[in-house]
C-alpha cells in the first residue's frame, strides 16, 4: 500500500522471494554475495530445494565453457550431405558413426535434432537396423507424435545420467526443445539445417526476395538463425547441466560455416574444422 515502509524492507523482500521463487539466479561480483548476506545479516533462510547459482558476468565466460562447429564429414571421411545425398546408406552409416563416436565420450545426455519428423523416423529406423543404439549401450528414445508423448518420453529418460534422445525441430515446440536441452543434454547434434515451415509469413517474405526453394539464401538464413536461437536459449537459460557442445552436420555448409555461429553472436566458441578427428579431440577437452 502507498507509503508502507515495509515495501522497502530487504528482509520482507527476500522472505517473500523465498516463499514464491523456485530458482534464484545471481551474477558474479557484488550480486553473488547477496545470498550469504541475506542469511547472515537478515536472518532469512531460503528453501534448500531452491537452486542458487552464480553466473559469470559476460558472454565470453559462457563461451569458454562451450564449443560449436559444423561437421561436413564423418570419421570415415564421407560427406554428410543431408540435402542431396546420392547414397543414403552411406549417409546413415556415417552419421551413425558420428553419433557413436561423440556419445561415447560425452559425460551426459545427447540430443539429436532432425529437420522433420519424417527424417527422424527414417534415421532412427536405419540406425536401429544397423545396431547403432546397441553399441551405444545407453538408454535411448525418440519423439512420438500425439498428446503428451513428447514430454512423457523425456520424463522416462530424465532419471538417467546418460542417454540419447532423437527429436524433430518444430518452431511451435521452441520452448519444449529448449527446456529439454537445458535439463538433459551435454551434447547437441543437429542433423542438417532445420529449414523453417512455409507458413503465410514466410511465404510473403519469400515472395519479396524471390526465393523459391530451401537451398535459396533466404531459407538458409532463416535456418541458420534458428540454430543460433536454440544455442542462445540453451546457454543463457541453463540451470542443471551445461550443454558443452553443439554440432551441425551438413556438408552443404562447407562454405557457410562462419554464418552458423556468426561473429555477432559471441556466446559460442566456434569450431569450424572440417576434420572429424580434430572435432572429436576438441570435444573431449570440454566433455
Amino acid at each position: 500500500m502507498p507509503g508502507d515502509p515495509q515495501r522497502f524492507s530487504p528482509k520482507l523482500t527476500f522472505t517473500r522471494l523465498g516463499q514464491r521463487a523456485s530458482i534464484i539466479l545471481t551474477s558474479e561480483g557484488v550480486a553473488g554475495e547477496v545470498i550469504p548476506y541475506v542469511k547472515k545479516e537478515l536472518g532469512v533462510s531460503l528453501a534448500p530445494t531452491q537452486v542458487i547459482r552464480c553466473l559469470s558476468g559476460g558472454p565470453r565466460s559462457i563461451a569458454e565453457r562451450s564449443i560449436s562447429g559444423v561437421l561436413t564429414q564423418g570419421p570415415n571421411g564421407i560427406d554428410l550431405d543431408f540435402q542431396s545425398s546420392p547414397d543414403k546408406q552411406k549417409l546413415y552409416s556415417e552419421s551413425g558413426s558420428v553419433l557413436e563416436s561423440l556419445a561415447r565420450v560425452s559425460k551426459g545426455g545427447v540430443v539429436v535434432f532432425f529437420p522433420s519428423y519424417g527424417k527422424m523416423v527414417e534415421f532412427h529406423n536405419a540406425w536401429q537396423k544397423a545396431g547403432v543404439f546397441e553399441r551405444l549401450g545407453v538408454p535411448f528414445g525418440r519423439e512420438n507424435r500425439g498428446g503428451d508423448s513428447f514430454k512423457k518420453s523425456l520424463h522416462e529418460l530424465a532419471s538417467h545420467d546418460k542417454m540419447v534422445f532423437l527429436c524433430s525441430i518444430r518452431y511451435h515446440k521452441d520452448e519444449e526443445l529448449a527446456e529439454m536441452v537445458l535439463g538433459q543434454a551435454r551434447l547437441v547434434l543437429i542433423m542438417g539445417l532445420p529449414y523453417p515451415f512455409m507458413n503465410d509469413t514466410y511465404e510473403a517474405r519469400l515472395a519479396q526476395c524471390g526465393a523459391s526453394s530451401p537451398k535459396d539464401s533466404f531459407m538458409k538464413f532463416l535456418a541458420i538463425d534458428f540454430v543460433n536461437v536454440i544455442i542462445r536459449r540453451c546457454l543463457i537459460n541453463e540451470f542443471r547441466f551445461q550443454p558443452c557442445a553443439f554440432f551441425v552436420l551438413d556438408e552443404g555448409l562447407k562454405k557457410d560455416h562462419e554464418k552458423v555461429f556468426a561473429n555477432d553472436r559471441p556466446l559460442v566458441t566456434s569450431f569450424n574444422g572440417n576434420s572429424f578427428g580434430a572435432a572429436l579431440e576438441t570435444y573431449k577437452e570440454v566433455a
